[in-house]
C-alpha cells in the first residue's frame, strides 16, 4: 500500500491550524496600531509583565499535568474506556487542586486590599479564574487535536479569539479601561469557552465527574514533574528579560521590547500550528521506523528549516516599513532587534521539531534538563549586560539561549534516534539568510528587499526543496 505524502497530511490537518494562526495573528497585528494608540509604552510594558506573571500562575495551577495528558492521550486512545479514565482523572485533580488554589488566591487578594487600589485588585481577582478556565480548555484541546477534530476546534478557537478582540476594543475605546480591558475580555470569553469544551467532552462520553484512578494519576504526575522544570526554564528565558529591563532600565523600554517580541513571535505561532498537525504524524512514523519513514522525517526538517528562514527574512525585510507606516511614533525604531529576536525564534522552532523525539520516548526529564543551562545562561547574560546595554543585551541573550536550547535538544534527540541531515545545504540557507539581512540594513529599500526575498525563494527551488515536498 502506498504511503501518502507527509506534507499532504500536514496540509490536510495543519492548514486549518496554520490559517487560523495566521488569521488570528494577522488580526492581532492589525489591531495593534489601534491598541498602541490607547496604551503608552509604560502601560504596554505593565501589561506584558502581568501576562508573564499569568504564565507562571498557570504553571503552578496545572503542575504540567496538561502536558502529560497531551502526551499520554495517544497511549490511552486504544479504547474509549481507558481514555475516559485518563480524562476524568486529570479533570478531577484539576477541580480538587483549584479549590485550594483559588482559596490561596482569595487570601492573597484580601491581604492586598489595603495596599492596592481597586483597578489593581480587579486584575489580581480575575487572573486566577482566567488560569482556571485555561486549564479545562487545554484538556479538550489536546483531545480534539489527537483525534484531528480540526474544523470543530478551529471554529471554537477562532470565534473565541474574535469575540475577545471585540470585548477588548469596546472596553479600551468606549469605557477607557486601559490594560484591564484585556483581562476582563479573557475572563468573560474564557468562562464561556470553558463550558463549551467541558460539554463537548461529556457528549463524547470521555468525561465523568469525580472518577479518579490512582495508577493513571501517578503515571501522569511522574511525567508532569519531569516536564514542569522545563516549563519554568522556558518562562525564564522567554519572559523574565522584561522584568530585568523594567528593574534596571525602565518600564517604557520593557514595553518597547515586548512590542517587538510580540511581532517576531509570529514565527513561534506558525511553528506551533504546523507542529500540532505533525506531532501525531511523527508518532506514527516512529512506531514503524523504516528507512522510508526516517527519510520522511529528514525531509521534513530540511523543508521546515528553509520555510522558517523564509519567514524570518520576510519579517526582517518588511516589518520595519509596516511599523513606520501604521504605528505611533514612540513604538518605531530599534529595528535591529527584529532580526536578532526573529533568528532566536527560528532556533526555538527548530528545537520544537527535535523535542518530538524526546516526547515519543517519554523523556520528560531530558526535556527539563535541556532547559536548565539555557535558562541560567539567559539570566546571567541579562543581569550582566542589560544594565549597560538595555534591550539589545536582552535580545542577544535571547538569541544565544535559544540557539543553545536548540543545540542541546538536537543532540539529545540524536542520541535517541540517529538522523543524517544535509548539513551543508542547511548551513547555506542560514548563511544566505544572514547575508541578506546585512544587505537589507545597508540598503534599506523596498525594491532591494523584494529582490532579496525572491532570490532566497529561488535558492530553495534550485536546491530541491520543491522535490522534497513532493516526495
Amino acid at each position: 500500500m502506498k504511503t501518502s505524502n507527509q506534507f499532504n497530511k500536514i496540509f490536510k490537518h495543519g492548514s486549518g491550524y496554520f490559517l487560523v494562526s495566521l488569521l488570528t495573528k494577522a488580526t492581532g497585528f492589525i489591531l495593534l496600531p489601534i491598541i498602541t494608540r490607547y496604551l503608552s509604552l509604560d502601560e504596554y510594558g505593565l501589561y506584558t509583565n502581568i501576562q508573564s506573571a499569568q504564565m507562571i500562575m498557570y504553571l503552578f495551577a496545572t503542575f504540567s499535568l496538561d502536558a502529560a495528558y497531551g502526551r499520554f492521550i495517544y497511549d490511552y486512545n486504544t479504547s474509549k474506556k481507558r481514555l475516559m479514565l485518563l480524562t476524568s482523572t486529570i479533570f478531577t485533580v484539576f477541580i480538587v487542586w483549584n479549590i485550594f488554589y483559588l482559596g490561596l488566591s482569595g487570601v492573597g487578594v484580601y491581604y492586598l486590599i489595603d495596599s492596592w487600589g481597586f483597578q489593581e485588585l480587579l486584575i489580581a481577582f480575575l487572573l486566577p479564574f482566567i488560569v482556571l478556565f485555561q486549564q479545562f480548555v487545554a484538556l479538550n484541546t489536546s483531545l480534539m487535536q489527537s483525534r484531528h477534530y480540526t474544523r470543530k476546534l478551529l471554529s471554537i478557537t477562532t470565534s473565541a479569539f474574535f469575540v475577545t478582540q471585540v470585548v477588548v476594543l469596546i472596553s479600551l475605546i468606549v469605557f477607557d479601561l486601559g490594560i484591564h480591558s484585556f483581562f476582563i475580555a479573557q475572563f468573560l470569553v474564557g468562562f464561556v469557552v470553558m463550558f463549551i469544551h467541558i460539554n463537548l467532552m461529556k457528549k463524547e462520553g470521555l468525561l465523568k465527574l469525580f472518577i479518579f484512578k490512582k495508577t493513571t494519576f501517578k503515571k501522569n504526575f511522574k511525567y508532569a514533574l519531569g516536564y514542569m522544570p522545563a516549563s519554568f526554564s522556558g518562562w525564564i528565558f522567554t519572559l523574565s528579560d522584561r522584568y530585568i529591563i523594567t528593574y534596571y532600565v525602565s518600564l517604557s523600554m520593557a514595553g518597547k521590547y515586548s512590542f517587538l517580541v510580540q511581532l517576531t513571535m509570529i514565527i513561534q505561532f506558525i511553528m506551533q500550528a504546523i507542529d500540532t498537525a505533525y506531532g501525531p504524524i511523527f508518532m506514527a512514523l516512529m512506531k514503524e521506523k523504516t528507512q522510508e519513514n526516517i527519510d520522511k522525517m529528514k525531509s521534513y526538517f530540511t523543508v521546515m528549516t528553509f520555510f522558517l528562514l523564509s519567514v524570518y527574512l520576510s519579517m526582517v525585510l518588511f516589518m520595519p516599513f509596516i511599523i513606520d507606516s501604521f504605528f505611533p511614533e514612540h513604538y518605531r525604531g530599534d529595528y535591529l532587534l527584529i532580526s536578532i529576536l526573529s533568528m532566536g525564534f527560528v532556533f526555538l522552532a527548530i528545537r520544537k521539531m527535535f523535542a518530538n523525539a524526546l516526547v515519543y520516548y517519554k523523556k520528560s526529564f531530558w526535556i527539563s534538563i535541556s532547559g536548565y543551562i539555557p535558562a541560567i545562561v539567559n539570566l546571567g547574560l541579562n543581569f550582566i549586560f542589560v544594565p549597560k546595554y538595555g534591550m539589545y543585551a536582552a535580545a542577544w541573550s535571547t538569541l544565544a539561549s535559544f540557539f543553545l536550547y536548540g543545540t542541546i535538544v538536537f543532540f539529545m534527540a540524536q542520541k535517541l534516534q540517529k538522523f543524517e541531515f544535509d548539513y551543508l545545504k542547511i548551513a547555506i540557507f542560514f548563511i544566505i539568510a544572514t547575508s541578506f539581512t546585512v544587505i537589507s540594513y545597508e540598503y534599506s529599500n523596498l525594491v532591494v528587499n523584494f529582490i532579496l526575498i525572491s532570490l532566497f525563494l529561488l535558492l530553495g527551488y534550485f536546491s530541491g526543496i520543491n522535490k522534497l515536498i513532493r516526495s
